[in-house]
Order: C-alpha cells, then structure tokens, then sequence
C-alpha cells in the first residue's frame, strides 16, 4: 500500500497556543477535549489498521469520526485515501481540497503539496451529475432534491461531481404529485444529465405521493413481458416437437454417427431447431421473471418512497439471452 507523506502522524507538532488555551479552559472542557482526543486517536490507529488490511468500507467511516472529533490534516489525507479506495472519487476530492486548504492555512508545505497532487488526479476522474429543470417544468414553491438534500436554485443546470453508485432524484411542489427518480452514476461515464418533467396536477383529496400514472405504466410494461414469456415458450415447444421430428426422421439415413446427404440435413435441421428451442425456452422464462418483477415492483401506494419505472426488453444474440431495463417513470 503506498504510504502518505506524513499520513501516519495526525499532527507534528503541539503548539504553545493550544497550551495556553488548556491553560485558561475550564476543568470540564479540558477533560472533554481530552477525552475527544484520545478517542479521535484512537480512531486514527484502528482506520490505520484497516486500511493497512484492505478492509476499507471499514476503516473509512473512522477516519470521518475522529476528524469529527478532533480536526487533522493527517486524518484527512488518510481520509481521502480511503475514500479513493473504495470508488468514492467525489468524496476523495473533495476531502484532499480540504486538507490542501488545511495546510495552507497552517504552512504546511509537505502536506499541502501531498493533498493538492492528489486532488489534482482525482480532479480527472470525477463524474458529474447534471440536473436540468426546463422552464415549463418551473412551478411555484418546486423543490429539487439529490439524495434528500435540497438543491438551491442556482444549483440547478450546474454540473456537480458526485460518487460513482445509486442516487435519488425528487422534485415537489404545493398541489403537484411528487415525482421521484433512482438513477445510477456510471464510473465510466463523465456526466450525466437528469431533466425534471412538469409534475402532474394533483387530485383534490390525493396524496402526493401516489404513483400516479407511473404504477400502472410498469404494471402494463410487465404484463406485455409475462405474454412474451407465455409465447416464447409455446414457441419453445413446437421448435422442440420440430427437432424430436428431424431427429427421428434421420434414422434411417444413419448409422450411428455416420449419415448419407439426407440424413446430415436432417439432424442438422434437428440440431438447429433443438437451438431454437433453447433460445425461446431461456428467453420466455427471462421475460416471464422479468416482467413478475416488473409487476410486484410498480408503487402501488404512498409508502413506496420512490416510484420506479422501467423501459425493459428481452436481449438475444448470438450465444446469449437476457433481459435489458433502462430509464425510469
């Protein structure tokens, strides 16, 4: 594991104002402040630890608190190190900005120089999230949220880093039905633009948070796949009953594995529909599951905290089967 300058150290030296300070504080901030300290250390040396194992969605999360309880540029370059590790590049980022800040601030060249190189890397690889709201979606009183933190106007249109993973995207407004979207930050992509619809009017007496029309969208979108389902395996069959028939017919043109000119366009007649069968077998049974949970999934009530929906479609090629879901009601 490459080491940090200075990393494993949370500070170089104890200043005489901090002295000064115990000096003149009350007994009971002194003793509060020191127990702040040795459990912020504390921290510090079991992050280190885990860090050192590779155990990095453990140690993260004690890095952040003991630069809660007691602020230091070496927890924060340890910090954003780890964050880094666990494919948290706008945090990392954002984190080794502070800590360059930090040693600016206190002269700490060696540090600074460490933290604004890191940034600077990171700086590359950030993803951003773009979200628009178009001026027919403006309405009085609209709020925009991103992963439940409300987004200030000028935030709006402005591409912002953010981790690679799962977000969820909300916007609501007096008298509108809430609309809400789960979205996926690719790694791999640079940015990604997410623009609000107009929300819909709500119903004297409905509650905001019904699904509205998009329950029923996906509930409509799982049906069509359970028929597909239903009729890729019927197709199964009869390519099934098509190869037994192939299959048999060759007989009396072989001998084993050896066959005259019939009977190898017969049985490769047979193996291509035994494919076909395969194929719509895998592919129905896909589409069946698929569009189930499809169907199970629609928001059917208040308590779903976001309505998701899905464009799906069975995928089949050459050598394979699936099914692809993509946007979102």
């Amino acid at each position: 594991m490459t080491r940090l300058p200075g990393g494993d150290a949370r500070r170089i030296t104890l200043r005489a104002g901090f002295v000064a300070t115990l000096l003149l504080a009350p007994a009971g901030a002194m003793a509060e402040s020191a127990a702040d300290q040795a459990r912020a250390e504390t921290l510090f040396t079991d992050g280190r630890r885990l860090l050192a194992a590779a155990r990095f969605a453990e140690a993260c999360p004690k890095f952040a608190e003991s630069q809660r309880l007691d602020p230091a540029i070496g927890t924060l370059l340890n910090l954003g190190d780890c964050y880094e590790k666990t494919g948290r590049t706008a945090s990392a980022w954002a984190v080794f900005q502070s800590a360059a800040e930090e040693a600016r601030r206190t002269s700490d060249t060696r540090r600074g120089t460490v933290a604004s190189e890191r940034a600077a890397a990171l700086g590359a690889r950030l993803v951003k999230l773009t979200i628009v709201v178009p001026r027919l979606s403006v309405t009085p009183g609209l709020v925009v949220k991103r992963d439940g933190v409300t987004l200030d106007h000028a935030a709006w249109g402005t591409a912002a880093p953010l981790d690679p993973g799962w977000h969820a995207i909300e916007a609501t407004a007096p008298g509108k039905r809430r609309w809400t979207l789960p979205v996926t930050i690719d790694a791999g992509r640079s940015l990604t633009t997410i623009t609000v619809p107009p929300l819909e009017d709500l119903a004297a007496g409905a509650d905001a948070n019904e699904p509205g029309t998009a329950g029923r969208a996906q509930r409509i979108v799982g049906g069509i796949f359970v028929g597909t389902g239903v009729a890729a395996l019927a197709a199964g069959a009869v390519f099934t009953g098509l190869a037994v028939a192939k299959n048999h017919a060759s007989v009396p043109h072989c001998h084993g594995n050896i066959c005259d000119p019939l009977g190898v366009e017969l049985r490769d007649d047979a193996l291509g529909n035994a494919t076909a069968s395969t194929v719509s077998v895998v592919a129905g049974l896909v589409a069946i599951s698929g569009g189930a949970v499809l169907w199970l999934t629609a928001p059917t009530g208040p308590k779903k905290p976001y309505s998701t929906g899905i464009h799906a479609a069975p995928a089949i090629g050459a050598g394979q089967v699936g099914l692809t879901l993509e946007g979102a009601f």
